[in-house]
C-alpha cells in the first residue's frame, strides 16, 4: 500500500481545505486590486502569498485524481 492509495475518497470535500482554498482565492483577488487602493505595498504585500497557498492546496486536492481516482469533469466544472 502506497501513500497515494491511502487518500480518503472525501479528501477533496474537506470543509477546512475548501475554506482555505476560498481564503487563498480572496487573497489573490485582493492582490490584483490592491494597487488601485495604494501604491505602497505595506501589509498588502502579504496577500500575494494567497497565490502560493492556492496552488499548494489545489495540488493536495487534485493529486489523488492524477494517480488513483477518475475525475468527473462535468461535476468539477460546475463546482
Amino acid at each position: 500500500s502506497t501513500v497515494l492509495n491511502s487518500v480518503s475518497p472525501t479528501q477533496s470535500d474537506d470543509p477546512l481545505i475548501e475554506g482555505l482554498r476560498g481564503l487563498a482565492a480572496v487573497l489573490v483577488v485582493i492582490t490584483h486590486f490592491a494597487r488601485f487602493v495604494t501604491s505602497e505595498p505595506g501589509l498588502w504585500a502579504f496577500t500575494s502569498t494567497g497565490v502560493d497557498l492556492f496552488f499548494v492546496l489545489s495540488g493536495y486536492v487534485f493529486a489523488p485524481y492524477f494517480f488513483t481516482r477518475p475525475l468527473n469533469y462535468r461535476t468539477h466544472l460546475v463546482r
